[in-house]
């Protein structure tokens, strides 16, 4: 999850709206944002990796919000793989030194990752909606639930590239003039004229084509800001609310309704409550990384005075929402192991490079062939033991009804 693409073309603007040309060796940030990006790919690599290769590795993990869980993390690797070994270095060189091949592919995968992770959060905290709010129905239809997820998957990545096409196709080289070369240094010809440019040619990857006119960078910014970010959240808020209210009224209709259930019932609400607060955790990180961000986009497209106003101040937020919103492609997996016990588990004895086929399990083969209603988790839920698919079982009795949500969620 990442910046958007207008971050190399006001790498341009901010440069050239100054008095002089500052060289980026002169620059502190030219020492301090590598280094960042650095951390932000080794954590994001690691955390992400292990992500995907717990739960393809452990079939007792692969339920239905760890599909989407798994969604995430290949969006991040995504961005981690194809973007920010690239964009790290829009500190530490003047000109972009990739070719136009790999600005077209950095923008794009930046772009896609963008729309993966908003999507997916999105889609996430519907299904928390639906096990929590309308958990029946969400369990009667449990044998449909994976291949619908799935198709949600594969729709989202599509629209995410569709809404990332414009990355691909219009992003392009821009020359723009550098650091003034001296006249000692430049090439002259036979009658003492000086040739070429008096100034080093700086290469830029832009994304706004100049045939668009000043208006297209404006589009962009504000469609972005409402696409990826402010829709989103509000479906995302929308749902929340009403989950919020329908357990609040579940509060108050428990001691009636309630107090004859079997106790699995009570541990199996908690589970999804606990799933749905794992949901809200991710919406709230990637909501406070890609802010600062958008708030200086839009006052960089859109306030007339911005290039004359622009000062060490904005530098460093621009720089820090810049950071921050890469940030988000790594943080997720440190969020998980906070609050999952079972992702912890696996992360730390997969790092601790055990190799019994049995370690990963929870416990012993008599524990993990009975319902326990204490395997909900906060995030990555695992299954355990051979479970019986939802269509063999019946919901006339109440206890198999609380086991069968428990397998659910």
């Amino acid at each position: 999850m990442t910046v958007s693409s207008q971050q190399l073309e006001l790498e341009n603007e901010v440069n050239l709206s100054s008095n002089s040309y500052v060289a980026y060796s002169q620059r502190p940030e030219t020492y301090i944002v590598p280094v960042l990006f650095g951390v932000i790919f080794l954590v994001g690599i690691i955390g992400n990796g292990c992500l995907i290769f717990i739960f393809c590795r452990h079939k007792s993990m692969r339920n239905l919000p760890n599909l989407y869980i798994f969604n995430l993390a290949v969006g991040d690797l995504l961005v981690l793989l194809c973007s920010v070994p690239f964009t790290a270095t829009i500190y530490t060189f003047d000109s972009w030194p990739y070719g136009e091949f790999v600005c077209k592919a950095s923008e794009f995968a930046k772009d896609t990752s963008v729309g993966v992770s908003v999507f997916t959060l999105t889609a996430l905290s519907f299904e928390r909606y639906s096990a929590i709010v309308k958990p029946v129905e969400s369990f009667v239809t449990n044998s449909r639930s994976k291949l619908s997820i799935i198709i949600c998957i594969a729709g989202i990545w599509l629209i995410s590239i569709g809404l990332a096409l414009p990355a691909v196709l219009f992003s392009h080289l821009l020359i723009q003039p550098g650091e003034k070369i001296p006249e000692t240094e430049r090439i002259r010809d036979i009658n003492g004229t000086l040739l070429g440019p008096p100034y080093h040619e700086i290469f830029i990857c832009y994304p706004f084509p100049p045939e668009f006119g000043p208006a297209y960078p404006k589009i962009v910014v504000a469609s972005r800001l409402l696409i990826h970010y402010c829709l989103p959240l509000l479906v995302i808020g929308f749902f929340y609310t009403i989950m919020a209210r329908h357990l609040i009224q579940r509060l108050f209709l428990a001691r009636l309704r309630w107090r004859l259930s079997c106790l699995c019932s009570n541990k199996n609400r908690e589970s999804r409550i606990k799933v749905a607060k794992m949901v809200q955790y991710f919406v709230v990180l990637f909501a406070i990384c890609f802010l600062p961000m958008h708030i200086f986009f839009l006052w960089f497209h859109f306030d007339p005075r911005s290039r004359e106003n622009f000062n060490n101040s904005w530098n460093v937020f621009r720089i820090f929402g810049f950071v921050l919103a890469y940030t988000n492609s790594c943080i997720n997996p440190i969020a998980l192991y906070c609050v999952s016990t079972n992702f912890r588990k696996h992360f730390n004895r997969l790092l601790c490079y055990c190799s019994d086929n049995d370690v990963f399990r929870s416990g012993g083969a008599s524990q993990s062939l009975r319902p326990d209603c204490r395997q909900g988790d906060h995030s990555l839920v695992e299954l355990r033991g051979q479970h019986t698919r939802p269509s063999e079982y019946t919901v006339t009795g109440q206890q198999t009804l609380c086991q069968s949500f428990d397998e659910r969620c």
